[in-house]
């Protein structure tokens, strides 16, 4: 699984930690959601991320780790 895109409909008001196991994901789409925070796990686990939108969201900051994901465009 490469792409992912969970926007609008879903209201994620967490995000699913399940996520984590797809370590060859490429693009993950969260827009439109209720995220009030990412986990620093997103970071550790999805290494290979090149594309990551979390716009229209309830987020106030984002985890430190995120900087070590040197991939994203």
């Amino acid at each position: 699984l490469r792409f992912i895109f969970l926007t609008r409909r879903n209201r994620l008001a967490a995000f699913p930690l399940e996520l984590c196991r797809f370590v060859s994901l490429r693009v993950l789409i969260l827009d439109e959601n209720q995220l009030r925070t990412l986990p620093g796990e997103l970071c550790e686990a999805l290494t290979g991320l090149t594309k990551l939108s979390v716009a229209r969201n309830l987020l106030t900051e984002l985890p430190e780790q995120l900087t070590r994901l040197s991939g994203l465009e």
